[in-house]
């Protein structure tokens, strides 16, 4: 994620024209854009990191609803 916010960053440079980001060239911001794309369209899948994120967040889900559920006064048959 870090890619894609530096070639953000750059292009935003180089568009305003500031510095010596002016004369930086479109094809490295470019390839920043192609090198995020190809981490996000196969080696982040290749990795199993958008598995192992769903998983976090469903447990993160299971988690907060196991938390509201003791919380909530539940009165018991006798």
């Amino acid at each position: 994620m870090w890619l894609l916010w530096v070639a953000i960053a750059l292009a935003l440079l180089r568009g305003a024209g500031v510095g010596w980001f002016a004369g930086l060239s479109w094809w490295w911001i470019g390839s920043l854009f192609f090198m995020a794309f190809l981490w996000f369209e196969f080696f982040e899948k290749w990795l199993g990191l958008e598995k192992k994120r769903a998983m976090d967040e469903m447990a993160a889900t299971r988690k907060r609803r196991i938390e509201r559920a003791l919380q909530q006064k539940i009165p018991r048959r006798r």
